[in-house]
């Protein structure tokens, strides 16, 4: 019997998984909150057109499917650029949008709370992918630097 000294994730790649499994939800609710009103509500997010929201909501579920534990901080960052956009309109929407019934102001504000979340884990994500990189970047630095002292001296 072996035993592998990491056989359970560390603590911060578990985190990690669940900020990206947050992050997924978090989108594809937002997408689908956006969708579902547009049939009877063609102003539902005021400032945008129905065809502008359809095409915010499609780069939410693209986004989602593109984050990945080992996501690029590039990735991260566009995550919290679209969180922050969504958080801004649907704000907006919910304080200036035309008034409708209650349950489409309902709908606006749960569509700020939950971009709100996403922004919020989206920066936590986006923070730690920024580390991870500079800890990587570290890492090689330090491996060339062993490596170099291990050769021979060219010079005899």
């Amino acid at each position: 019997m072996s035993f592998d000294a990491r056989e359970e994730p560390l603590l911060e790649e578990v985190e990690q998984k669940s900020n990206v499994d947050a992050m997924r939800v978090l989108f594809v609710s937002a997408a689908v909150l956006m969708i579902l009103p547009l049939p009877w509500h063609k102003d539902f997010l005021a400032p945008l057109s129905p065809f502008l929201v359809i095409i915010f909501a499609a780069f939410l579920i693209l986004f989602a499917s593109l984050f990945d534990e080992r996501t690029m901080w590039r990735v991260a960052l566009a995550d919290a650029v679209l969180s922050f956009l969504g958080f801004g309109l649907a704000a907006y929407a919910a304080t200036f949008a035309p008034e409708g019934s209650i349950l489409l102001t309902i709908v606006r504000q749960a569509l700020a709370v939950v971009f709100a979340f996403a922004l919020y884990t989206s920066g936590r994500t986006l923070v730690r992918a920024l580390r991870v990189m500079h800890q990587e970047k570290q890492k090689a630095q330090t491996t060339s630097e062993e490596y170099h002292q291990q050769q021979p001296p060219l010079v005899p």
